[in-house]
């Protein structure tokens, strides 16, 4: 089979696997959203700081390294194995130590048992990552995809019954736990790949060389991506945390799954073409007109319904995050482009340059948020925006010099897409006036206006791009 028709297949089942997690995630986040406070939404995303960093730690960036290089085996997979299992126990130890303090810290005496349960977490993801690593590797997406689907609704279904029941901020952990746990037993089962007792240490320089500087990254993304929850519980209260979450992760929802799909299939995609300049450039603009097709028209119309959506989902006494949500669009309206060019840079083996940019732009990022915090949750929500549009120049700079494919390039390719978008915006924003009555009767009217407008506005303004994506869809269909 030629890497294209791989590629494609692996987007297809990437892309299920990906909406699977969106749609449960989301169908339990809008159940539970009723059923649970914002507060106590604030208390789940404090604990989710510590065990992400833990996370990265048991990952090292060695799972990257395994997907980057093309020599390694079962010596070296099983060597990361043991290094992860390891690591995992170290980290759930030290979360459990620290759970009092934490606690303390946030004058939230929850903490301290929540925290607790969310070290288990991270043993139990350890477990299952060689075997998420080979599968991506492979562009075998149909094992994870089987797996988060009864996962998701195994977890999904707990959770609910324990929020009917009051156990508020408990219930959003033990999803957590749950969902790990049925995903690794059935990665187990669906993947014949076994652990030897073997650690090489040769194998496992070679392989941190290049992961280490992945991990450090990836620290520095994750500790700059968390610090806005530790500020915001820290600074202002847990409710205002869960409404900050609330806008974060709804806005995150679309561009989450599309960022995902396309991340599983770009690096191992372009790994294999990073020998060759051209047909680099060639797989980034694709990818790009295919990612943003879709993300653009879905931020923008996010955005400009975010009122009568925020209320049909989760209820008015949630309505202090529309504002939030409509700004913080404008971040996943770029973010596909970021996770591309990243991906192409790791491709080519700049690992250690991946991990020099990531310090200057979360330390502008940091410094954005110290000042911002002075001013109110709006004021840090269009601090991630000036802090994303800086990313996206640094990032570019360096696509441009080793690509030869930099901004101006990137974004020529996508004028049609932005056109469209912004005709799509200024429509539905003139209608929306005139549409009497409730959030449901609104949506019903603006988003399929929304839509016809964007495709006739892409047919005009973009009409290679509505042609690969029909083509892409008529693939997918067979």
């Amino acid at each position: 089979m030629s890497l294209a028709s791989r590629t494609h297949r692996a987007t297809l089942w990437s892309g299920a696997d990906g909406a699977l997690r969106a749609i449960f995630g989301f169908a339990i986040t809008v159940v539970l959203a009723r059923l649970v406070s914002p507060a106590e939404f604030g208390l789940m995303a404090i604990v989710l700081v510590f065990s992400a960093v833990a996370n990265v730690f048991v990952d090292s960036g060695l799972s990257t390294a395994l997907i980057q290089r093309q020599d390694v085996g079962r010596r070296e997979e099983s060597t990361v194995f043991l290094f992860n299992i390891v690591v995992a126990l170290v980290a759930a130890l030290a979360l459990s130590l620290c759970a009092p303090l934490i606690a303390r810290f946030f004058v939230e005496p929850e903490l301290e048992g929540i925290t607790r349960l969310m070290a288990v977490s991270v043993v139990i993801g350890a477990f299952g990552s060689i075997h998420t690593t080979l599968l991506v590797k492979t562009l075998n997406f149909r094992p994870l995809t089987l797996a988060t689907f009864w996962s998701w609704a195994i977890s999904g279904g707990v959770a609910v019954l324990l929020a009917s029941n009051g156990y508020g901020a408990w219930s959003l952990a033990w999803q957590l736990v749950i969902q790990l746990t049925v995903s690794t037993l059935l990665l187990w089962v669906s993947h014949r790949w076994r652990p030897e007792m073997i650690f090489d240490r040769v194998a496992f320089r070679g392989l941190f060389s290049f992961g280490f500087h992945v991990m450090a990254a990836n620290i520095v993304d994750s500790l700059y991506t968390r610090i806005y929850s530790v500020v915001i519980g820290k600074i202002f209260s847990a409710a205002d945390l869960g409404f900050y979450t609330r806008a974060q992760s709804t806005q995150q929802l679309p561009t989450t799954l599309l960022t995902n799909m396309l991340n599983r299939v770009a690096l191992p995609a372009f790994s294999r073409t990073a020998t060759d300049k051209l047909s680099l450039q060639k797989a980034f603009a694709k990818a790009s007109r295919m990612i943003m097709f879709v993300n653009l028209p879905l931020m923008a119309g996010l955005a400009v319904t975010a009122e009568p959506l925020v209320v049909f989902l989760f209820g008015a006494r949630w309505l202090p995050v529309v504002p939030l949500l409509q700004v913080l669009c404008l971040v996943g309206a770029v973010w596909p482009l970021q996770v591309l060019n990243v991906s192409a840079l790791l491709a080519q083996g700049h690992s250690r340059l991946v991990l020099r940019l990531e310090f200057i732009k979360k330390g502008v990022g940091v410094l954005a948020l110290v000042i911002a915090s002075r001013y109110g949750l709006l004021a840090i929500a269009w601090s991630q925006v000036a802090t994303a549009a800086l990313s996206y120049v640094v990032n570019c700079f360096y696509t441009g010099r080793l690509l030869e494919f930099g901004a101006i390039s990137q974004l020529r390719v996508l004028l049609g897409i932005f056109v469209s978008s912004f005709i799509m915006v200024a429509a539905v924003w003139l209608l929306g006036p005139h549409v009497i009555g409730g959030a449901s009767l609104q949506l019903l009217v603006l988003v399929p206006v929304a839509a016809a407008v964007y495709l006739i506005a892409s047919m005009v303004f973009g009409l290679s791009h509505v042609r690969e994506f029909s083509r892409f869809l008529r693939l997918v269909l067979r």
